[in-house]
């Protein structure tokens, strides 16, 4: 009986042991799963940029709507790399053609500052944009519509979208954010390209 019994009692041990070796393993597997956009927003709400670039650089590869936008961000403010206005339309396009607003009202915007109010490739992007509730893309609309930029064009779509009534309450400014967060990453990217020209300007 007592050899019976040592034996259960080592038996147990080494159960226990295999217990907790198999939940470390899994833990392990977890963390190592993670996604690679999220570490990218982490790295930059960390603002460890260079960290950041690497991880949207490779899914920008893979055709990674939201990582090609922020790597047009990092081109377009000139983060970790040297700005490259061209390259950053390039990102923004790829992004935009997959239909993510976001990249639509960005490459929209850049190309208002690059070819001029008067850009009709702009203002179809915003237009793209601004269907789907991207309140920049609205505002700026707006704006160029209030300035006759537009001849009434915004007003009549927004219009139309608001009598279709299904997807419209209050005005398009509603309608919901496809890219929770992305304003808070935008807003980190524009303190760091600040911070890095004010930089620039006290070492000339």
């Amino acid at each position: 009986m007592k050899i019976d019994s040592v034996l259960i009692r080592t038996a147990s041990f080494f159960i226990c042991i295999l217990i907790g070796l198999f939940l470390n393993l899994q833990a392990c597997s977890t963390k190592s799963v993670q996604d690679p956009f999220d570490l990218a927003c982490q790295n930059i709400s960390r603002k460890d940029f260079v960290a950041a670039h690497k991880h949207l650089h490779k899914l920008a590869k893979s055709k990674h709507s939201k990582a090609q936008t922020l790597m047009g961000l990092f081109h377009e403010k000139g983060i970790v790399v040297e700005r490259d206005v061209s390259q950053a339309m390039e990102y923004y396009r790829q992004a935009a053609s997959q239909g993510l607003p976001e990249a639509q009202s960005r490459l929209g915007h850049l190309l208002l500052e690059t070819a001029g109010k008067d850009s009709g490739e702009a203002i179809a992007w915003l237009e793209k944009a601004a269907s789907q509730g991207e309140a920049e893309a609205q505002a700026t609309l707006r704006k160029l519509d209030r300035s006759g930029r537009m001849s009434g064009a915004f007003s009549g779509m927004e219009n139309g979208l608001h009598q279709g009534g299904a997807q419209y309450k209050s005005g398009m400014d509603n309608l919901t954010k496809s890219w929770v967060g992305y304003s808070d990453i935008v807003n980190t990217l524009n303190d760091a390209a600040a911070a890095s020209s004010s930089s620039a300007n006290q070492n000339h």
